[in-house]
């Protein structure tokens, strides 16, 4: 089956420190062939990250996907984000998101 479309990143690793900003963008282009749009976004659990969407003027343009951490303690989590399309050969395109956020680093005081 031909390509429909290019992902700059089909999984997104959210890595960091509790506290910092942690955010990731990928773009999702449609071949010019098969051009379509994205009609929705949603994120199947949504409680560790915001996910915002924009789109270029014409039905091939480029989408930018931002994905932000969200989660505040030190842990692992795992999340799916769903773009639903214009397309009958790809009605959805899948986002995978790997969280992984450690303990916010307590600065080292140099002495005198």
């Amino acid at each position: 089956m031909e390509q429909l479309f290019d992902v700059s990143n089909h999984t997104v690793h959210l890595d960091g420190e509790a506290g910092e900003d942690i955010t990731e963008t990928v773009t999702v282009k449609p071949v010019e062939k098969f051009g379509f749009r994205i009609l929705s976004g949603s994120v199947k659990k949504g409680d560790n990250l915001d996910v915002g969407f924009s789109q270029g003027e014409t039905k091939g343009s480029a989408w930018k996907v931002t994905v932000k951490n969200r989660a505040q303690q030190a842990g692992r989590y795992y999340d799916i984000i769903y773009l639903k399309t214009d397309s009958k050969l790809k009605p959805e395109v899948k986002i995978r998101v790997f969280g992984h956020i450690k303990d916010e680093q307590t600065p080292v005081e140099s002495g005198p």
